[in-house]
C-alpha cells in the first residue's frame, strides 16, 4: 500500500450490554442508581422574577423604545435631500455643533 500502515481494531463488542457502558461502572451499580432515581423523584421550587422599582418605572419606556423603527427613514430621507440641495449645512447648525463640542470639552466629556 505505498508505505501506508493500516491499523486494525482487535477484539470487539461482546454482548448487547457492552454498548454504551462506561469504563469502571458495573451493571449492578447502574441498575441501583436507576432504581433510586425513579423511586425518589426530585421536586423543584418555582422560579420567580422580581423587578426593582427602577426597572418597573423604566419598563414602559423600554417597551416604547422597542416599538420604534430601527431607522427613522423619514429623517434620513429629509437630511439626504437637504444635503443634495446644499441646504443642510447652515451657519446656525455649524455654530450649534461647535458650541456643543466646546461644552463637552470644558465639562471633561472629551479628553
Amino acid at each position: 500500500m505505498n508505505g501506508e500502515r493500516t491499523v486494525g481494531i482487535s477484539g470487539g463488542v461482546q454482548g448487547s450490554g457492552a454498548i454504551g457502558r462506561l469504563a469502571g461502572v458495573s451493571e449492578p451499580r447502574v441498575r441501583e442508581q436507576q432504581a433510586l432515581s425513579t423511586s425518589n423523584p426530585v421536586t423543584r421550587g418555582e422560579d420567580k422574577v422580581e423587578l426593582s422599582q427602577e426597572a418597573q418605572v423604566l419598563a414602559p419606556w423600554l417597551d416604547k423604545l422597542n416599538q420604534l423603527p430601527a431607522v427613522r427613514q423619514e429623517l434620513v430621507d429629509r437630511v439626504r435631500g437637504e444635503i443634495a440641495n446644499g441646504t443642510y449645512d447652515t451657519a446656525d447648525r455649524l455654530n450649534a455643533a461647535l458650541d456643543g463640542m466646546i461644552d463637552e470639552t470644558q465639562s471633561g466629556q472629551i479628553c
